[in-house]
């Protein structure tokens, strides 16, 4: 619990209940459909091949659908060498035409910072994107 977190020293920033997360993901998915199905697409890898029945799959277009969106995740990681120096909008051009990877935030200061064209300047060995 909470209580017992905040009695051994735990900061309360750093502490939640799990029935308190699992409350609020019930009730955001209640208002906004599918939104468990996008966080958990988002945080987790799965195998599509050994899922789907190809007969089922071929006959069923949200089928289809659905699982080309299992395979958007997100991932973060460091831009090599080459990159150093440039700015963002130019790595995140060069990104999508290589691999189709599309870079939509960056880490700054600790903090995820969604789209900073403006905020960083150029990239370098300690940016996470």
């Amino acid at each position: 619990s909470k209580e017992k977190a905040f009695s051994v020293g735990i900061p309360p920033h750093y502490c939640f209940a799990m029935n308190e997360l699992k409350n609020s993901l019930f009730w955001q998915n209640c208002r906004c459909k599918g939104w468990n199905t996008l966080l958990s697409n988002l945080m987790v890898t799965t195998e599509t091949d050994s899922m789907v029945d190809s007969e089922k799959f071929d006959k069923m277009p949200w089928l289809q659908e659905y699982v080309l969106g299992m395979g958007h995740e997100v991932y973060g990681f460091l831009a090599a060498e080459e990159f150093y120096g440039a700015s963002l909008a130019s790595i995140t051009c060069e990104a999508y035409q290589r691999t189709g990877i599309c870079i939509f935030a960056a880490q700054i200061g600790g903090r995820i910072e969604p789209a900073p064209l403006r905020k960083l300047k150029s990239v370098g060995a300690d940016t996470v994107l």
